[in-house]
């Protein structure tokens, strides 16, 4: 039987454990938040950076060599995004701002090329906040991920309307969607993601917790 080290601490792994993958589940066990993600693996020394990939995951655990991992919760994986979504919606807003004064001005090829800039962060920005949301999803966290998918859902509405004016070659209309609508979405979207990134319960621990699956002796 494998012998584990888990954040410093040996155990006896449950009985049955045959291959990389159940060992994986069973790391990886938990709802919502409520557990620790594997982020690096290393199968006597060597990374393994496909360790979800079925060849991987299919490994039998009597092979021999030893077995180290890292794992980080995910409450912090969830809070990193968000704050890494955070971190660009005041740029976002400034941009936003100067792309709705070029239309009013009608300096149309520096409007397009900072709309164009503000797609490409829109369309991060929303995958970073869906992504956070997603794997935030527990049931003491359902408040938060309803306030995220009514934002979604608004700011996905108003690129809608950008687009629509912007076929039509409406250029106030689309100075006025972003001025006023994607302007006025940004206190709501600030304040999703400051709920995701500083959760209301749950340890603030690093990422990094040293677990050793060691060769059985």
């Amino acid at each position: 039987m494998s012998i584990f080290a888990v954040n410093g601490r040996d155990y006896e792994a449950e009985a049955g454990l045959k291959t990389w993958g159940q060992l994986l589940n069973v790391l990886e066990e938990g709802v919502g938040t409520e557990h620790a993600v594997v982020t690096a693996v290393r199968f006597g020394g060597v990374d393994q950076p496909s360790f979800r990939e079925p060849d991987l995951l299919s490994r039998d655990l009597s092979a021999g060599a030893c077995i180290d991992i890292d794992t980080c919760p995910a409450q912090l994986l969830v809070a990193e995004a968000a704050e890494a979504a955070l971190n660009g919606l005041g740029p976002l807003g400034h941009a936003v701002q100067q792309a709705a004064d070029a239309f009013r001005g009608f300096d149309i090829s520096d409007a397009h090329s900072r709309l164009s800039d503000i797609v490409a962060t829109l369309h991060a920005l929303t995958q970073l906040t869906a992504a956070a949301s997603e794997a935030a999803a527990s049931p003491r966290a359902a408040g938060d991920a309803e306030d995220s998918a009514k934002l979604l859902s608004r700011l996905g509405q108003s690129l809608e309307a950008l687009v629509a004016a912007a076929t039509s070659q409406d250029w106030i209309s689309v100075a006025d969607v972003l001025e006023y609508d994607m302007t006025d979405l940004l206190p709501s979207w600030q304040a999703v993601l400051r709920a995701l990134a500083n959760p209301k319960s749950g340890a603030n621990a690093g990422c990094g917790w040293p677990v050793t699956v060691r060769c059985a002796s």
